[in-house]
């Protein structure tokens, strides 16, 4: 992969929701390339940033591991203070007939190493006062990480309070 790209979507309309953003590629040398992706919808943002290794195992000059993605590295954040203002997209997508709602404030951030099927990935999310349809939590938290090698630690700690999931209430 040799070169770059750029698109940015410039102070646009979607269902009546503002958005902004844009996304590069771009060719570090050979064999890695850096991509970005900045999104801002209605006040909410996504960023992810990652490099990642372009060329093939059997390249000339490569050398053992260079190119099958050990060295790959992504970072994801979502910053997302109003959900309610994402609504008129979700509807879009949403299965038909169900809940449109959608609100409360969500933070979420992962790292992920690797490449399928060698990854390891860490990460953590909070949110308060969340309502998507009929399922309602007042605090989430969780944090984990994981690998998919064999003997990978796998380590989650989750928690969420006042969660009602469709007519059911549930505290802790």
């Amino acid at each position: 992969l040799r070169g770059q790209a750029q698109v940015t979507i410039a102070n646009s309309v979607l269902a009546g929701t503002a958005v902004a953003g844009q996304a590069s590629l771009r060719s570090v040398d050979n064999d890695q390339a850096d991509a970005t992706l900045t999104l801002q919808v209605a006040g909410n943002s996504l960023k992810a940033q990652g490099r990642f290794a372009t060329a093939r195992a059997s390249s000339p000059g490569n050398t053992a591991g260079t190119g099958l993605g050990s060295t790959d590295h992504w970072d994801v954040t979502l910053d997302a203070p109003t959900l309610s203002t994402f609504a008129p997209l979700w509807r879009l997508v949403r299965p038909t007939g169900s809940d449109s709602t959608l609100a409360g404030t969500l933070a979420a951030s992962a790292s992920v190493n690797g490449r399928w099927p060698e990854l390891t990935a860490q990460g953590d999310l909070s949110g308060s006062d969340l309502r998507i349809g009929a399922t309602t939590v007042q605090q989430a938290q969780a944090r984990w990480k994981l690998g998919t090698a064999d003997g990978a630690p796998i380590e989650l700690d989750a928690s969420a309070s006042h969660l009602r999931l469709i007519g059911s209430t549930a505290t802790g």
